[in-house]
Order: structure tokens, then sequence, then C-alpha cells
């Protein structure tokens, strides 16, 4: 799918970008929450059913566990649920991306074509986490790089059925002058619902200390940020695609004027 450029999303001013995040908030909750809440639900049961499982013991009231003591077959074991969750995440941003900009709501038709191309989604989710995780490494500047540098990876494959290699170049080029900004908006949409939700969740916890109670609401919390995520990213798909279009024609405009 080529990008279409929609003029009622057009840059201009910063109430106009908080305005169209929003409007982009509203479709994407509008359409996909169950999708948040089943991943919000599957996330709970790794941690209350395949986490026990594979470590022998857990409880509702533990709060913490040593990562670091579990064997590798392990970790691999409840981080194998976690990736192929993405095929879903990828489902919800193409199915509204299309809701948006063209008007189709052939969830049916972008479903079957996504989990066609899940293996592509995890191989490139898997080398992108890798990327993140040896730049995080190396004095976390690198990680930060890589984050958006190769951020529209994932939704390009699920937008314009970009392949591993071909969305890692994509991306690449999608965000080149703009990484700052990519990461700015990712870790904004990432940290601060998480915050906001952490502080509420927390004196409703002291208001009503009901574990069944606080369980539903990390389940509708969760599904929100899953929600503010996938807005994000296809905010972040279609402001990028303008930039780069308006940085090409700045570009070719100066060649014009050094050539004469």
């Amino acid at each position: 799918m080529e990008f279409k450029k929609s003029t009622s999303l057009a840059p201009n001013t910063s109430f106009a970008t908080i305005q169209r995040i929003s409007t982009i908030f509203i479709e994407v909750a509008k359409h996909v929450f169950t999708f948040a809440l089943f991943l919000s639900a599957a996330n709970r049961t790794i941690i209350y059913v395949l986490m026990p499982i594979a470590i022998g013991k857990w409880s509702v009231q533990e709060t913490q566990i040593d990562i670091k003591a579990m064997s590798l077959a392990t970790q691999l074991s409840l981080t194998i649920p976690s990736i192929i969750q993405y095929p879903i995440f990828m489902i919800m941003i193409a199915y509204t991306y299309n809701i948006i900009f063209y008007n189709n709501k052939d969830l049916k038709r972008i479903s079957v074509m996504m989990l066609k191309r899940a293996h592509i989604v995890i191989v490139t989710a898997l080398i992108y986490c890798i990327m993140i995780g040896i730049g995080c490494i190396l004095l976390i500047i690198p990680g930060l790089y890589v984050l958006g540098a190769f951020s529209m990876a994932l939704p390009s494959i699920a937008i314009d059925k970009k392949g591993v290699i071909s969305s890692l170049k994509f991306s690449k080029q999608r965000t080149k002058g703009s990484v700052f900004y990519s990461v700015l908006v990712i870790l904004i949409a990432m940290v601060a619902p998480t915050v906001l939700f952490t502080v509420l969740g927390s004196n409703i916890s002291e208001i009503i200390p009901n574990i069944y109670f606080n369980e539903i609401l990390i389940l509708l919390t969760s599904a929100i940020s899953t929600c503010i995520v996938v807005s994000t990213f296809i905010f972040l798909y279609n402001e990028l695609a303008i930039r780069r279009s308006e940085q090409d024609l700045i570009s070719s405009k100066m060649e014009e004027i050094e050539a004469s």
C-alpha cells in the first residue's frame, strides 16, 4: 500500500498535532480495544499460568521474581508467548490505518494477510529487539538511535507489505532526519501512560484493596496503553511520510537552484 497524504492530517501547529493524535487514538480505541484487552489478558496469563509452570512456583500475592535465577530455556519459554503477540499487534495497526486513511474495514482480509506474514513480523521484531539491546549495552544512546531509526520497520510490514530486510531499509529512510523526533514520540507514548496508570492504580488500590478488582484495573489500563502505542505508530508512520516528502522537495529545489 502506498502512502496516501491526508490534507486533514497534514502537519502545521502543535495544537493540530495533538488533535491528529487524539483523532487517531479515538479511532483505534473504537475499533481495536477488544484486541488490546485480549493482549492484556494474554500477558496476565503468562504471569499467572505459564510462569508457575516454568519455575514451579508463583502466587497472586507475589510481586517480584528474580529473572536471572531462571535457566535460559525457561526465559525463552516465557519470551516466546510475548513474541507471537506481535502479529496481533500488527493486525491492529494495519486495520486501523486502513480505516483512518482508506476507509477500509475489511478486518478478515487484513487479519489473514498479517497471519500469513507472521513469520516476517516475528523475525523482524526479534532483530529489532536484539539491535536495541545491543545498542543499550553500548551506553544507551546507540540503543535509542536504533529505537527511532528502525521504529517504522514493523508498521511497514503491516501497512506496505515489506519484507524483513526491506522493512529495516525502509524505516531507516523514512526516519532520516527525524530519528530524535521518533524516539521522543515513542518514549512519551510508552512512558507517560505507564507512569500515570501506576500512580492512579496505586491510589485506587489503597482505596479498594481487592486483588480481583486490581486485576481488572490492570487489564483495562494495559489495554488503553496498547491503544496509545498503536495510535503512536500510526501517527508516526503518516507524519514521517509527510516530513520525508517535504525534505525531498526542499532538497530537489536546492539542487535546481545550484544547477541554475
